[in-house]
């Protein structure tokens, strides 16, 4: 019986005109599929929003206290200039004021108002009166006595507090 089948398929296939069986063309890798270009913009937009990020940080008024603050500490020494480094101190800490909250409100502020400001934006570094006290009465004295660590450490507390996304 097979045969039979056999030899009536090969009459019937010498009687039709057939052709070889044609293969598509091979899938290229242009143009990508619609996938890979969603990929491509996220990736585009997550490296695009790093980069905003970074410079807005680095534009930021508190980055730029802080780096002041290591070359006034890295200037005026320790044992030395005690009057000097208190008064840099209360120019960097007046000047980072006036440039974060508004000129109006801060710039006018000066000895218990001033005091008071400062340690109600000590956010994070709260409880350094102390300190605060001991530095603007240094910053108006020829021969200051005040702990430039613990005055150091406050100042760098309340730079930090002050960081914010405006």
């Amino acid at each position: 019986m097979k045969d039979q089948a056999n030899a009536l398929a090969q009459q019937i296939g010498a009687q039709l005109p057939l052709k070889d069986i044609h293969l598509p063309p091979e899938i290229g890798i242009w143009p990508p599929a619609p996938g890979w270009w969603v990929l491509l913009i996220l990736v585009l937009a997550v490296i695009g929003l790093s980069i905003w990020l970074w410079r807005r940080y680095q534009r930021h008024p508190v980055t730029g206290a802080l780096r002041e603050l290591k070359r006034i500490d890295a200037q005026y020494s320790r044992d030395q200039n005690k009057s000097e480094l208190a008064l840099a101190y209360c120019t960097l800490l007046k000047r980072t004021a006036i440039s974060i909250y508004p000129r109006a409100e801060v710039a006018s502020l000066t000895g218990e108002r001033w005091q008071q400001f400062l340690c109600e934006q000590s956010v994070k570094n709260a409880g350094g009166e102390g300190e605060v006290k001991a530095l603007l009465a240094a910053s108006c004295q020829r021969e200051p006595s005040f702990d430039e660590a613990a005055v150091q450490r406050w100042l760098r507390g309340w730079l930090k507090a002050q960081r914010r996304w405006r």
